[in-house]
């Protein structure tokens, strides 16, 4: 998988962003990890541990899933509760 580093995001082979980084507070650095589906559609955002677009290997955690509708748009955005459930929405 080729991947391409500009500033705080990361690319996969197709040009989309597949890591961030941000810095919510000095010194503390988060980075966020998304997923596609096998037609590039956005479909999650999670947490990662690992500088990578690889979620086999950069401890990609889902925090958020995307409801998509019938043309492939975002519907709505369903987020982890924290008894771990998909309550909320957005």
């Amino acid at each position: 998988m080729s991947v391409q580093f500009r500033g705080r995001y990361l690319y996969d082979a197709e040009g989309r962003i597949c890591a961030m980084a941000s810095a919510p507070v000095a010194s503390m650095t988060t980075y966020t990890g998304y997923l596609y589906d096998a037609d590039g559609t956005r479909v999650a955002k999670g947490t990662i541990s690992k500088w990578s677009c690889d979620p086999s290997t950069n401890g990609f955690t889902t925090t958020n899933d995307f409801v998509l509708g019938l043309g492939g748009e975002q519907v709505t955005e369903m987020g982890i509760d924290t008894t771990g459930g998909w309550p909320r929405s957005r």
